[in-house]
């Protein structure tokens, strides 16, 4: 999803998973490797890279790895590290894991937002460790507690961050953290959360002043891509649009008429109270008197055509009648006749011929 005004962001599917294979009957050994359906364009196989905990250790398609390592394991495509399998356990759920529901959150500002982590932890570790979330701006890492506006909502090896009313600060990534010791400490289910905080706004193309009888495109737009399922609510002078096409990301005007000018907002279905802020539409429209003068002129412009085209055919048909009489060889009996017509009779026939010239 790219604007004129935001950069392009895009969100990847999860086509990445580990697989145990016991590397000899019965023994502790068992060999890890990374799946993937992805292809790639020059035909070659992806290489990968292996993470312990969170942390870059080999370059490899397969590794091997004892059953009772507290490890967790998890694999990328190399060159595409940041997209990485869930992390799972060498053996059962004894081991040190964190994984999210979704890496990538896109909310409206003023909306609450879920990030949800699931977790485990070795079975030999008691009592159950106190786990928390911390938020990094920059470079600087901090604890989420005793926040008004965050809480925590815990299950089943489950934990809930819930952020209400979110504002373009709360922009940042958010990561699981196991507490404890030294070792422990150090791992996190790092890369965490991105959160990424936006607000609505209203583009009109080709722009907001247009003339009466041209396509007019709305556009309810954000910084990052919504969920695909959102249904939009566009409000025309702060009533809601009814037709069925209004509930789309996109209002088309075609063709736009003095009725569509007025301000314009939009909001997602599941959060009506929040708003774009109001974009007004202007639209020309043509004068009475400027339409009465074309179609003056396009009158004129018929009469002189057809003008035209009558006194060219009169031309035309007085160029070609002399030459009916115009004949070779011995004249007939009806040139006789003429021929022996009285001066007088002449005469008479002069007025007729002037009069077919005119």
């Amino acid at each position: 999803m790219c604007s004129s005004e935001q950069p392009c962001s895009i969100t990847y599917p999860r086509e990445l998973s580990v697989v145990w294979d016991p590397v000899t009957r019965g023994g502790d050994t068992v060999r890890g490797t990374c799946i993937t359906s992805c292809t790639q364009t020059d035909n070659k196989a992806p290489g990968y890279t292996w993470f312990i905990n969170g942390n870059t250790r080999w370059h490899t398609h397969q590794f091997s790895t004892t059953k009772s390592s507290f490890d967790s394991y998890s694999c990328a495509v190399k060159g595409h590290e940041d997209l990485r399998s869930p992390a799972v356990c060498a053996e059962g759920e004894s081991c040190w894991s964190v994984n999210y529901v979704s890496r990538r959150v896109c909310a409206l500002q003023g909306s609450t937002v879920n990030i949800s982590s699931q977790y485990s932890y070795p079975t030999a570790h008691m009592p159950k460790p106190q786990v928390f979330f911390t938020v990094t701006k920059g470079y600087v890492e901090h604890r989420i507690q005793n926040i008004p506006r965050m809480e925590y909502h815990e299950s089943i090896n489950s934990l809930t961050l819930m952020i209400k009313n979110v504002t373009k600060s709360d922009s940042a990534e958010y990561t699981f953290r196991f507490p404890g010791d030294y070792t422990q400490l150090l791992f996190s289910g790092r890369p965490g959360v991105t959160l990424t905080v936006t607000d609505l706004r209203v583009q009109v193309t080709p722009s907001a002043e247009v003339t009466e009888g041209q396509r007019v495109t709305l556009t309810c737009s954000t910084s990052c891509p919504l969920a695909d399922s959102s249904s939009y609510i566009w409000y025309h002078n702060s009533r809601a649009v009814s037709p069925p096409e209004s509930h789309h990301k996109q209002l088309l005007l075609d063709p736009v008429s003095r009725q569509h000018a007025g301000s314009y907002s939009c909001a997602v279905s599941t959060h009506r109270d929040i708003k774009s802020p109001e974009e007004t539409l202007t639209v020309k429209v043509t004068s009475p008197v400027m339409s009465a003068v074309r179609l003056a002129l396009v009158c004129l412009g018929l009469v002189a055509v057809s003008v035209c085209c009558w006194w060219m055919w009169r031309k035309k048909t007085a160029t070609t009648e002399p030459n009916k009489h115009v004949q070779t060889g011995q004249p007939t009996d009806s040139q006789y006749e003429t021929l022996a017509m009285s001066p007088a009779t002449a005469a008479q026939g002069e007025p007729a011929e002037q009069e077919d010239s005119v």
